[in-house]
């Protein structure tokens, strides 16, 4: 039998929540911030032996307050990630990576003003994520 791994080894390396928007865009609403009192959900989905997509949600009740959607590559025997959709400064916006772990280009996907709009770029980070990770494994 093997000893178990702490919570900081299964959880080195994760995305990290938010919190929340620190720093609001431009345009987005100044009254907008999710609750801090939340439950936190973790799903991983294989899409081959090198690839995952990891999903973190922020539940309120019957909401979704924050989330981070991920493509990961396992790299030398570490998770990577290739690009990462997460919700803050007030906006859903896309980090694209290099294998180094620096950011190669960032793309804002919306605007933050309310719950609505956290889970329309949920969705549509799954939706990226889901119908172009082969592309973003090739480019990695």
């Amino acid at each position: 039998m093997t000893k178990s791994k702490g919570r900081f080894a299964r959880e080195k390396g994760l995305p990290k929540l938010t919190g929340g928007p620190e720093l609001p865009a431009e345009g987005a609403s100044q009254d907008w911030a999710p609750p801090r009192d939340v439950l936190v959900e973790e799903y991983r989905i294989i899409f081959d032996d090198e690839n995952r997509m990891f999903i973190r949600l922020a539940i309120d009740g019957p909401q979704l307050a924050d989330f981070c959607v991920s493509q990961q590559m396992l790299v030398d025997g570490q998770w990577k990630d290739v690009v990462r959709f997460d919700c803050a400064h007030g906006t859903i916006h896309a980090h694209y990576l290099r294998r180094d772990g620096s950011e190669m280009r960032r793309r804002e996907v919306m605007k933050i003003s309310g719950f609505a709009d956290i889970r329309d770029g949920y969705d549509e980070a799954c939706d990226v994520v889901v119908s172009k990770w082969t592309d973003h494994a090739r480019r990695f």
